[in-house]
């Protein structure tokens, strides 16, 4: 059930902060899992279960942050899950040619099936596969001066503050427009 302090009106600060809390444990959590199962490793298909349990992890509580303000938020994590051989194939494929592409496609990647979900709720959730992107691209430059499980914690804070600060400003713009339609009928 909805929460009714964000019902109508979007996501708000408290969130916000939830949503950062949340994927940064997820990609700190799925991260050493993906580690641990790639005995370690950090390139090829080590790396790619890395960027699996991180994404699959941080899905899980971004989902638990969004169910209070969106209808039908498990398909959140459906689409996540969903984008996770997608990403995990192209780290495998790319990342030993070209690591700058394989995060920009992975986060792009990932953001259009999420986008999916969005798209219901935000009329210009077009902006989140810019901002996923975004946010892969930054976690993962930052993320090359630290070594895991540092690297992890990285990634998970820049890409949920790049994703966090969208989806607020995605949902609460959806709200003012409903809200504003409201108004004048």
């Amino acid at each position: 059930m909805r929460d009714p302090a964000m019902a109508g009106r979007g996501i708000r600060h408290r969130p916000w902060l939830s949503w950062v809390a949340v994927t940064t444990a997820g990609w700190l959590v799925g991260g050493a899992l993906g580690s641990v199962a790639g005995y370690g490793g950090t390139g090829g298909a080590s790396g790619a279960l890395v960027v699996a349990g991180g994404a699959v992890a941080a899905g899980i509580g971004q989902w638990l942050v969004l169910r209070r303000a969106i209808d039908h938020a498990v398909l959140w994590l459906v689409a996540t899950v969903a984008a996770v051989p997608i990403v995990a194939g192209l780290v495998v494929a790319i990342e030993p040619l070209d690591w700058g592409s394989a995060v920009a496609l992975g986060g792009f990647a990932l953001g259009v099936t999420q986008w999916v979900v969005l798209r219901r709720h935000a009329r210009r959730a077009s902006l989140w596969i810019l901002a996923s992107a975004a946010g892969w691209i930054a976690g993962g430059l930052l993320r090359g001066a630290t070594a895991p499980p540092a690297g992890w914690v990285v990634i998970g804070v820049t890409y949920g503050v790049v994703t966090g600060t969208a989806l607020v400003l995605l949902l609460s713009d959806a709200a003012r427009t409903t809200t504003a339609g409201h108004a004048g009928a």
